[in-house]
């Protein structure tokens, strides 16, 4: 690691820190506390500024992820009004700029308890990829939603 340039991973968004040149006569060995924006370092070197490329430029992006959300959906709405519902949530995923993957419909399936006075649920599941604010949005949508009883999103492989 040279004291010259030191670059934080950092994800898409947050400041890339760089370290800016130490003058010719300073020590050309890295203090250990070089990684460090906010320390003086004690070479020389200048305050770390930001990166004005930014870690886009160097190919780091927001992170695109893969999703499963499962849904379970009153048991009294009609097959063309479940079908409506989920198209809703994957035109809101698509919107988002994720992709939605693949929709498998598990069918009307009994509850182990009472949700909001039903017994049965329709249980839905949704793959999809995009970033973590593709998640949050379709999660605030589904807790909005009066007709999904309940819902969970992971993010795959965890």
């Amino acid at each position: 690691m040279s004291a010259r340039e030191l670059r934080r991973p950092s994800p898409c968004g947050k400041i890339a820190w760089r370290v800016r040149p130490a003058p010719p006569d300073a020590n050309p060995q890295p203090h250990p506390r070089a990684f460090l924006p906010r320390f003086d370092r004690g070479l020389g070197a200048g305050p770390a500024e930001p990166d004005p490329a930014g870690p886009e430029s160097e190919g780091r992006c927001a992170a695109i992820r893969g999703y499963e959300a499962m849904l379970i959906l009153r048991p009294d709405l009609e097959e063309g009004q479940t079908e409506a519902l989920v198209e809703r949530f994957g035109q809101l995923i698509q919107a988002q700029g994720g992709t939605v993957d693949n929709v498998e419909g598990w069918g009307k399936r009994r509850l182990a308890y009472e949700v909001n006075g039903h017994r049965e649920g329709v249980y839905v599941v949704l793959n999809f990829k995009g970033e973590p604010a593709v998640g949050n949005e379709l999660d605030r949508v589904l807790k909005l939603s009066d007709e999904v009883l309940r819902h969970m999103i992971i993010r795959e492989g965890e």
